[in-house]
């Protein structure tokens, strides 16, 4: 009995386990790289959507409900940027930053729904394997 729980607590751990971004600055042309992504909207947008995502609802979404879950998490709109994001800024900046900002927050969603959906079945998998 404590060997299978192991291995379920062993792979929920493996599932849950945070992601981690390494951030690399580098100088090209003499203009530091981390200046130019300041001023580019779907960089921008990509760290805002990956802050502002609810990832613990869409693992849960998808462990819960399998692949309804997932289902939901590609049928779902994401959500709208904050407006204070986009007060004074250029409408076409504004444009650029709302569609990355949705693409990147649908294809979290997805992400983090399909990490919780694989984490379902390998729970059943383990669990209809331990009557064997």
């Amino acid at each position: 009995m404590k060997k299978p729980l192991a291995i379920l607590l062993l792979l929920f751990s493996f599932a849950s386990a945070q992601e981690t971004i390494a951030v690399i600055e580098f100088e090209g042309n003499g203009i530091f790289q981390s200046e130019v992504q300041e001023n580019d909207p779907c960089v921008q947008a990509n760290k805002d959507a990956e802050i502002n995502i609810n990832k613990k609802l869409w693992f849960r979404a998808g462990l819960f409900l399998g692949l309804p879950g997932l289902g939901m998490a590609y049928m779902i709109q994401p959500p709208s940027p904050k407006a204070m994001t986009l007060v004074g800024k250029d409408p076409k900046w504004s444009a650029q930053y709302t569609d990355c900002y949705r693409e990147e927050t649908k294809r979290l969603q997805i992400r983090h729904a399909r990490k919780g959906c694989n984490t379902s079945m390998l729970i059943l998998l383990v669990m209809l394997n331990i009557d064997r």
